[in-house]
């Protein structure tokens, strides 16, 4: 098993060490060793209603449209207009936590729970996710899987096709197994590394996992779940489901042979792990490979178009992904400490208006 994992009777996992914390302490975890850091809580309920009370963090390609449109019709649920805000991987470098705040909440004053879907959360590095649970401690995370080879081969499709903007042709079957093969897709198929990062950072009952056959398959048990994990009457999702339009569909293209080997040969272990861990059914067990249906010069050609025609991309994604992590750091630092000076801020006003309530006079 995977370090600071522990497999659970009801096939789930949660991390081993439980440790027993003081209200101003929270365990950081570096990966191989372990930090302490203090911070300031948030003190009011209106502070934590101001921010998400759930993510939607992906995976990408597996539902997560889907669910938007149903949760955004929940009466007791708020979520934003514009399904995915991106305020943690993108929007964090030149925008406030006060502008996230106003786009998740809306100067909600009914108290509805607050929450957010933007898939490409999924990938965010430990910093980031340790970020949101200082943020908000009592978070809870909702992440859909789908099958990884399905999922890559959309995404790939998706994005040759500028984001479903046309339909693709026969031309387009390298471009699509060469976006197989680039890190910003992979990444987002790599479950195992996903679910280790979260789960280093959040506690096993604040994830919850879904997966993209449920939504096919028993789309309104999932939903009731869902709903049960929030904290919201799960009978408001009853039927729901089938009114949900699947949109930003990508672009139909058959998957060739080859490349469909290819996709299940990376995966096998990311498929292995996930049905170990979950019960997940055969969808994910014992898949044939298609290895004897695909003829030499159809695998060569996929594995030099997925392998080394990505070499070059893939080098200057690294240097481009190491850069952004040099910049994310202090852009971290500086919105978690404008969050605790706004919630002193607060807290401060609060306690003077609670003082002066009490020491005014009273009126019969």
């Amino acid at each position: 098993m995977p370090g600071g994992w522990e497999r659970l009777g009801d096939n789930r996992f949660d991390l081993f060490e439980t440790v027993s914390l003081s209200r101003d302490q929270k365990k950081v975890d570096t990966g191989s060793t372990a930090t302490w850091m203090a911070i300031e809580q948030p003190t009011t309920e209106c502070d934590r209603c101001r921010l998400p009370q759930f993510l939607v963090i992906g995976a990408q390609k597996s539902g997560t449209t889907w669910l938007w449109q149903v949760l955004r019709s929940h009466p007791e649920l708020r979520l934003p207009a514009q399904k995915e805000v991106h305020f943690f991987d993108r929007m964090i470098f030149k925008e406030t936590i006060q502008w996230y705040v106003d786009v998740v909440s809306g100067g909600d004053e009914n108290r509805l729970v607050v929450g957010e879907v933007t898939p490409s959360y999924s990938i965010l590095k430990r910093q980031s996710i340790q970020l949101i649970r200082d943020l908000m401690p009592d978070l809870r995370v909702i992440l859909l899987l789908r099958r990884p080879e399905e999922r890559a081969w959309s995404q790939a499709r998706m994005e040759v096709s500028g984001y479903n903007k046309r339909e693709l042709t026969k031309l387009d079957i390298l471009r699509c197994i060469w976006h197989t093969g680039v890190l910003r897709n992979r990444r987002r198929s790599d479950y195992r590394r996903i679910l280790e990062n979260w789960l280093s950072v959040f506690p096993r009952q604040q994830l919850f996992v879904g997966f993209y056959d449920e939504i096919e398959q028993s789309p309104d048990a999932l939903l009731e779940r869902i709903c049960k994990f929030i904290g919201v009457d799960a009978k408001a999702c009853t039927g729901r489901s089938e009114s949900a339009e699947r949109v930003w569909r990508s672009p139909q293209m058959e998957m060739p042979r080859a490349v469909l080997w290819y996709l299940k040969r990376r995966y096998r272990s990311v498929c292995d792990f996930v049905a170990s861990e979950f019960d997940t059914g055969a969808a994910w067990k014992n898949v044939p490979e298609y290895r004897d249906e695909c003829r030499l010069g159809e695998k060569a050609s996929v594995l030099f178009s997925a392998y080394l025609t990505t070499v070059p991309y893939n080098m200057f994604y690294s240097v481009y992904d190491f850069i952004r992590d040099v910049r994310m750091a202090p852009r971290i630092r500086r919105v978690r400490n404008e969050w605790w000076r706004q919630r002193a801020s607060s807290q401060s006003a609060e306690d003077n208006h609670e003082l002066n309530a009490s020491t005014s006079p009273e009126h019969p």
